[in-house]
């Protein structure tokens, strides 16, 4: 068989990725580079923001890049005034050509907008909104730090509503400490009656370094999994200190029922699952995802934000002063200065192929194995063919078709899947 090349070395860009690191109030579960920022940070921001996105252009040498998507993410980019995200789309426009029907999504927390604000976003040409609700249980709001109630968040969505939103995307956390299973069947059947068009639901993963990682990684290991019973057991007040105490997590047993019944509860509403975090109803799906599970490149911008472009993996600093002097340095000499980048790696063909099945696992439809040859060359799938063959035999995959998808237990044990293609 002859040496794999990476198909996507050559192939422009469709997608731009832009992160907002600011948050009023960092929540206990995230580990997303991000801050609190004053004015002088906001507009130093934009300034930069919009001269990197120049520069990328300048220095972007292949075929001329049609954009089919945008995607303010953070942080809370919401925190951005419309005049702010303004200038931002206009350089985008400056100097890329965005497709007529380009998805152009900002994320945001319901305690960060109003109907004003959304009805600029709208005008700007902002087409699809993520808002962060996370839960619809207040106690379990504040156990997240989040900053927002149910109540906020059913206000910032009628408000989205009136603003002209047609395309509203909500988050949904499940596994959460003090959280019930028959609590979350609740929500989630609370969820999926309102007026969205797609959803996004994640098990709480316990990061070092943040609040709830902290907490529940260190000893007493009961405190991970131990189990709550919402009969028996009251959510505690949260201490103003530096160490508060929160309710035990859920069993492994019950975050996984919470999986299940989400997933057998979205075909009644009319929501199909396409990958293993999010279901939409038909012709919501994220195109701007569903571009990074494909492992097609995209170009980013903004500190922390991490590019795919010429085979090229490239993650910026999650420094926000190292990032604007390094895009200053980069202004006045013409050369892209190494500081910009925390991370660079250059993806070969071989690691092109494992994210390919790696990535293409994650979503429901699976892995097609004419498409694998069709981009990497006649019998490239056959590289894994021991790997998948043995996950077969494990039951964690399944051939449909000309695909191999994830089975229900493969759901369950997806990064024992993903594993075998390191």
């Amino acid at each position: 068989m002859p040496e794999l090349m990476n198909p996507f070395a050559l192939e422009p860009p469709s997608a731009f990725y832009l992160h907002v690191p600011f948050c009023h109030q960092k929540c206990r579960y995230c580990d997303f580079y991000s801050f609190r920022a004053d004015k002088q940070k906001l507009r130093t921001y934009v300034e930069r923001l919009t001269q990197e996105i120049i520069l990328t252009r300048q220095s972007y040498k292949g075929p001329d890049p049609l954009l089919h998507s945008v995607y303010l993410g953070g942080g809370t980019p919401s925190l951005l005034e419309a005049e702010d995200v303004g200038q931002i789309l206009q350089s985008l426009r400056d100097q890329f050509t965005l497709a007529p029907d380009c998805e152009i999504t900002l994320e945001a927390n319901p305690e960060s907008v109003n109907l004003s604000k959304l009805q600029a976003y709208r005008q700007l040409g902002i087409n699809r909104l993520s808002l962060g609700l996370q839960a619809t249980d207040n106690r379990l709001l504040k156990i997240l730090g989040r900053l927002h109630s149910y109540e906020d968040f059913l206000a910032a969505l009628a408000a989205a509503h009136q603003a002209g939103f047609d395309d509203i995307s909500v988050d949904l956390m499940f596994g959460l400490p003090g959280q019930s299973l028959e609590g979350f069947q609740a929500s989630v059947d609370q969820v999926l009656t309102l007026p969205i068009q797609h959803l996004s639901y994640y098990s709480l993963q316990l990061e070092e370094g943040t609040p709830l990682g902290n907490y529940f990684l260190q000893d007493p290991p009961t405190r991970i999994r131990s189990g709550f019973d919402r009969e028996k057991d009251s959510l505690p007040k949260l201490k103003s200190g530096s160490s508060p105490s929160y309710p035990p997590l859920p069993s492994e047993e019950s975050e996984r029922a919470m999986y299940h019944y989400l997933l057998d509860t979205l075909p009644q509403y009319g929501f199909q699952a396409y990958e293993i975090s999010n279901a939409a109803r038909p012709g919501y799906e994220s195109r701007h995802n569903s571009l990074y599970w494909e492992a097609r490149p995209y170009f980013a911008c903004g500190p922390s934000a991490a590019s795919y472009v010429g085979g090229l993996r490239q993650t910026r600093v999650a420094d926000f002063h190292q990032w604007a002097s390094a895009i200053d340095s980069w202004e006045e000499t013409g050369t892209c200065p190494k500081q910009l980048f925390a991370d660079q790696e250059a993806i070969d063909g071989p690691d092109a192929l494992a994210e390919f099945f790696m990535l293409g696992f994650r979503m429901i439809r699976g892995v097609s194995l004419p498409q694998c040859d069709q981009l990497f060359g006649p019998g490239a799938w056959k590289t894994y063919q021991k790997a998948l063959q043995g996950l077969s035999d494990q039951e964690l995959i399944k051939l449909r078709g000309e695909s191999f998808a994830l089975t229900r237990l493969g759901l369950d044990l997806a990064n024992q899947v993903f594993m075998a293609f390191v």
